[in-house]
């Protein structure tokens, strides 16, 4: 789980490490409301997949809001160390490249922010469309 910030807007990713599907869902703010809503959104996205969720791995700047969201879902959170190294990170930058090389053939000078949110969105599902290297198929996509 990471926020990835495109033009001061949040989104809230995540990666199945299994399946290797990446979800977004736009957040307004940094809070625990948010986040509950948001994992709440992703959960039960995997929850129609027949997939349950019992740990999220996240890092460990998110511990104290997710502290409490953890009671609320009824699941265990595994944070990670300071200077950790975590692959899935990384994608964060295809992500972010994806979204420039997108939003930079697009005929307007000024994007609002709604439209900055479903370029993000856009983008991530595109990953997806392709079989991930690691993931459960060699030959379909998550």
């Amino acid at each position: 789980m990471y926020t990835i910030f495109v033009n001061s807007e949040e989104i809230l990713k995540t990666i199945n490490k299994k399946v290797r599907l990446c979800s977004s869902v736009p957040i307004k703010a940094r809070t625990a409301n948010e986040y509950t809503r948001a994992l709440r959104l992703i959960i039960q996205h995997y929850n129609k997949g027949g997939i349950q969720v019992v740990l999220i791995h996240c890092d460990g700047e998110y511990k104290s809001i997710m502290n409490p969201i953890k009671d609320k879902l009824d699941m265990d959170m595994n944070f990670s160390n300071p200077g950790d190294h975590v692959p899935e990170a990384d994608q964060n930058k295809t992500i972010k490249e994806r979204i420039w090389a997108t939003s930079h053939r697009l005929p307007y000078k000024a994007i609002p922010c709604i439209m900055v949110r479903s370029l993000v969105m856009y983008c991530i599902h595109k990953l997806n469309m392709f079989p991930a290297k690691g993931g459960i198929s060699r030959y379909y996509s998550p």
